[in-house]
């Protein structure tokens, strides 16, 4: 035999098998995406219905109004003295990702499906990348959209800060 065709064949061996190996945990991965992602999406939806109603009870006033047209978008609608302005909250299960962005155009957000080596899935900001300690909770997402959404309008964010 050649040996220079069994150390070649060796090698390209292990790199279809390498990336066999590969395929398979990017298809492993996406169905984890496709089966967890529309019940993060729906949690993080329930914790912008909680943090708005909490907020207004602080507030003793309806300031903040979460709506779901459909199910894959939540507005959030602020009423403050100085003004109404709105943040628009979309899920895409095709690009697994959760995109936010103020009507006066920013700011603006993005935070994408991951899975962890172990499995784990969950909404992480598009620019922290690689996947950290879980800190991108429901809860934690819909307090960086509202607290940017009512802290971003010009006058009442410099009143405020």
């Amino acid at each position: 035999m050649d040996k220079w065709a069994q150390g070649f064949s060796e090698k390209l061996k292990a790199r279809l098998k390498e990336k066999q190996l590969t395929d398979a945990k990017f298809i492993e991965v996406q169905g984890i995406k496709k089966n967890k992602g529309p019940s993060l999406w729906e949690a993080v939806k329930v914790a912008i219905d909680k943090k708005c109603a909490a907020l207004n009870a602080e507030m003793g006033e309806e300031i903040v109004i979460a709506e779901h047209p459909n199910s894959k978008s939540t507005v959030i609608r602020a009423t403050l003295g100085i003004g109404s302005y709105s943040a628009n909250i979309q899920f895409d299960p095709d690009r697994d990702s959760l995109y936010w962005q103020a009507e006066h155009g920013t700011p603006n957000g993005r935070y994408d499906l991951v899975v962890n080596d172990y499995g784990t899935c969950q909404f992480e900001e598009s620019e922290k990348k690689p996947l950290r300690e879980p800190r991108n909770s429901p809860d934690s997402i819909a307090e960086t959209i509202i607290a940017t959404l009512l802290l971003s309008k010009s006058d009442f964010g410099k009143a405020i800060r």
